[in-house]
């Protein structure tokens, strides 16, 4: 369980809820994977940031912020 300001990093399991959630922060490498989940952000998110850079094991990695559109 969260509190309203705590941060929660969610790998394998998606949420009940999207209903409480205000910011959603999601990486993207430059690699396709096979997955056996995919994360369903809803319609009523925007992106509000983006941020391309270098990383240990990949030569881009995608920061793309988003919050709830109110």
């Amino acid at each position: 369980t969260a509190d309203k300001e705590d941060f929660c990093f969610i790998e394998n399991k998606l949420p009940d809820s999207f209903e409480e959630i205000d910011k959603v922060i999601l990486f993207f490498w430059n690699r396709d994977y096979p997955s056996d989940l995919t994360f369903p952000l809803p319609c009523n998110f925007k992106e509000v940031s983006r941020n391309e850079f270098k990383g240990y094991s990949h030569d881009k990695i995608t920061e793309v912020h988003y919050e709830k559109d109110i």
